[in-house]
């Protein structure tokens, strides 16, 4: 057998440095590829606080440049298996900005994945509302592109159209892929570490200081949830799993509470106000029209996860 080495892209984020974690234990060399040097020493230190006792490689990634890493793909003849967990997302991103970033990637990622000799997988993590996009589609259409950007925002368009190249491109080039749409990610399922302080997170924090007025009163909306260290063991298995090559993957804890009821929950559990006022989701969106199809919830998610999705690519 080859030796499994594995090169993890996004490996600052928090789900790079649980997935290094989990591919070490599992006994695979990595590299993780970084944006700066800086960023390398801080992923280093924290592998080392959170127990990894043997070293990784580091190397920088341009998306931009010709070679995304130093030295091609002959600098990285050995690597068996990618991870792209690499990915932009900020608020107010205009269309072009979301798509030169996660769709580029995709595109400049398979293509460097084409010229290596012992790859055996390219695992992307692509997302629970987002996966399960048809490659047939591929190239898409101006005018199918400017509706969809427009219909969902720029972020969450960008990851469908990512979606749907990712596969495509993948299969044209012959190579083995696993895409895992996760839920909602929280944090370490023993500790809560995280510093993904977004979405559900910032909920939180307003339930925390106070200044969180209502929660919404939708009693279908279901928000699932995923610990990071959970789903970084699920990525480190499923790139070897002979049976999620060419499958696409939605992983979530199915026993999520209904997003208000989890709201209270966390802030019973924090022993912070719950808030008395309730308001259907739609209009707690409605002031954000930037930020459609950054959802944070949905009525449909229990029928997307109860059965085989459209795209035929479900996988428990």
């Amino acid at each position: 057998m080859t030796p499994r080495h594995a090169l993890v892209f996004g490996a600052s984020g928090l789900i790079g440095r649980y997935l290094i974690l989990a591919l070490a234990e599992a006994g695979a060399e990595v590299t993780a590829a970084v944006r700066t040097a800086a960023s390398g020493e801080r992923v280093e230190r924290w592998l080392r606080e959170h127990g990894l006792t043997r070293n990784i490689r580091t190397t920088i990634v341009d998306f931009d440049a010709p070679e995304i890493v130093p030295g091609g793909a002959a600098a990285f003849a050995s690597v068996t298996e990618i991870h792209n967990c690499a990915g932009s997302f900020r608020f107010g991103m205009t269309a072009a900005e979301a798509r030169d970033a996660n769709v580029g990637i995709v595109e400049n990622l398979i293509d460097f994945a084409s010229g290596l000799p012992h790859l055996q997988r390219v695992v992307h993590i692509s997302g629970y509302r987002v996966g399960g996009q048809d490659p047939a589609a591929v190239p898409w259409p101006d005018a199918h592109r400017a509706d969809t950007y427009r219909e969902l925002g720029a972020y969450e368009a960008s990851k469908v159209e990512s979606d749907a190249i990712f596969q495509a491109r993948a299969t044209e080039r012959g190579i083995p892929w696993t895409i895992v749409n996760p839920a909602t990610v929280i944090g370490d399922s023993a500790t809560g570490e995280t510093d993904q302080l977004v979405g559900l997170a910032s909920t939180i924090e307003q339930l925390w200081n106070g200044t969180a007025s209502a929660l919404p009163s939708d009693e279908g909306v279901f928000v699932p949830v995923l610990t990071v260290d959970y789903l970084a063991a699920f990525m480190a298995a499923a790139a070897v799993g002979p049976a999620a090559a060419g499958q696409s993957s939605w992983v979530l804890d199915d026993a999520s509470p209904h997003l208000a009821d989890m709201l209270t929950l966390v802030a019973r559990h924090l022993g912070a106000k719950v808030p008395r006022l309730r308001l259907p989701v739609s209009l707690i969106r409605r002031p954000y029209p930037a930020a459609r199809g950054h959802r944070a919830s949905d009525t449909r998610a229990r029928a997307g996860h109860s059965g085989k999705r459209a795209a035929g690519r479900y996988r428990a």
